[in-house]
């Protein structure tokens, strides 16, 4: 593996991990994908969808033996049918608690969330709803470490 993806992993456990049992509002967590780019159905629903789309690396800020990284993660909160914007804002409010615990990570300085937007997608003759989280991972590697 890589460090990028050892980071990945970790947001995917994190999000996999909010379940109602384990003290959080939803159950989103049983549906979190890496990547998924096949349709959703009812049946997968409510899902994250998590991205990594770039990271961005500044050589020598730290020291001039690690590099700053800001890796840029798109999490798609998807979901559809009546009271979808109080279920929404309960999953936003999940994701934020199973990021805070970023500390616990010793490879991770801080995450910085973005942007939140809502989108809609039309599938198949019916609609799915639902919110962009985005997000800044903040991370250092040792000069020229594989990431």
């Amino acid at each position: 593996m890589n460090l990028r993806q050892d980071l990945i992993d970790w947001v995917l456990e994190r999000l996999r991990d909010i379940r109602v049992t384990n003290g959080y509002n939803t159950d989103v967590g049983l549906h979190v994908h890496e990547w998924r780019s096949a349709p959703f159905s009812t049946d997968d629903l409510p899902a994250l969808n998590v991205r990594d789309i770039y990271d961005e690396v500044s050589y020598g800020e730290q020291s001039a033996r690690h590099s700053l990284h800001k890796l840029f993660v798109s999490i798609q909160y998807l979901d559809y049918g009546d009271d979808l914007p109080r279920r929404a804002r309960a999953a936003l409010a999940d994701i934020e608690k199973a990021l805070s615990a970023w500390r616990s990570q010793k490879r991770i300085i801080k995450i910085e969330p973005i942007t939140c937007g809502r989108f809609v997608l039309d599938q198949g003759g019916y609609s799915i709803s639902g919110v962009l989280y985005e997000l800044f991972l903040i991370y250092q590697s040792k000069m020229m470490e594989a990431y």
